[in-house]
This record gives structure tokens, sequence and C-alpha cells, in this order.
């Protein structure tokens, strides 16, 4: 992983997870047990803003960073199907192009036809992730758009950082 990123991450007030690859592969999640929680003594696989302890966390080939979201008051709304989230937002009077278009938009993007919206979010801020999704659940079941910040027990939740490697392309993500 790139020292200098998880540097200017920390700086700027997140909080990191290590995200370990999986038989030498890169992931988009954490796969330890107690990744959604602080990192402590008891709980080594914890989120953190340790710069050196998530660098030396990284360092196996394929390794990910992942943005623990609560902790580090950021809420993402994640575009799976960017062509439908544009319709079903835009009966919310919602225009998702105008909003990935602001000049303050923080944009994650690892695949073509889907993206990331990155906001930070007040103290006090509580939410759920929730997610939209068509077809028959267990079936043909595919995400839309999903609105994420912590999981309903209060743990956080967490999103793939650039500049880790996009499991499926191959490919680092980027920030726009």
């Amino acid at each position: 992983m790139e020292p200098t990123a998880v540097y200017n991450y920390i700086k700027a007030g997140l909080f990191l997870i290590p995200i370990s690859p999986v038989n030498g592969k890169p992931v988009k999640g954490p796969t330890s047990q107690g990744w959604n929680l602080p990192k402590s003594p008891e709980n080594p696989n914890g989120y953190s803003n340790d710069p050196e302890g998530i660098i030396r966390r990284t360092k196996a080939p394929g390794s990910n960073i992942g943005l623990a979201l609560g902790p580090s008051k950021v809420a993402t709304i994640g575009l799976d199907d960017l062509k439908m989230s544009r319709e079903v937002l835009a009966l919310a009077d919602i225009d998702i192009d105008a909003l990935m278009a602001d000049p303050q938009a923080v944009q994650i993007i690892g695949r073509e036809g889907r993206g990331k919206l990155l906001y930070h979010v007040p103290e006090g801020f509580t939410c759920c992730t929730v997610k939209l999704t068509y077809g028959e659940k267990g079936k043909d079941e595919r995400a839309i758009f999903e609105l994420r910040f912590q999981a309903s027990n209060g743990h956080t939740v967490q999103d793939v950082l650039p500049p880790s490697v996009h499991p499926d392309t191959g490919k680092p993500y980027k920030l726009v």
C-alpha cells in the first residue's frame, strides 16, 4: 500500500481499515474479526488512525485500505448501477449528475458505470446503511444504490479507498 496515501487520509482525520488479500488477490472488504470496531490490545484487527500500524498491516501484495465511515464522520452514496440510480433518484428530484459534477464533490471510481460519492457528516449524525435493490432476493437481485454510514448495531461500515486495487478490474480505484 502507498504510505503517502495512508498519511494523507489520516492527516485529513480519517480512520482506516487494513484489508488483507484473500489467496493473494485484492478484495473490497475486510475479512478479519473485529475490523468494524476500534483497534485496541484486545482487538488488533480494528480500524485506527495510526499510520504506521496501517502501513505495517498492508505490506502484503494485494492489500487494500478501507475507510471506517462512522468514526471518520463520512457517509457514502454507492452507485452500483449509475444508469438506474439516475432514473430512481430523479423520481425524488435528486439529480445525481449534478451531485457528481459539483466541484465540492468527492468521488471514487472503481468500475465503469458505477461510482461512490463521499460526504462529511456533522457531529451527532445518525443513520444506518440503506440499500435499494431490484430483482428477486437471492436469485437475480441487483443493487441500484446504497447509502452507507453505520450498521444497525452502531458498528462502522467501510468503503474501499484509492489506491486500493479493484478485485474485478485489477486497476486502482481513482479519487475524483
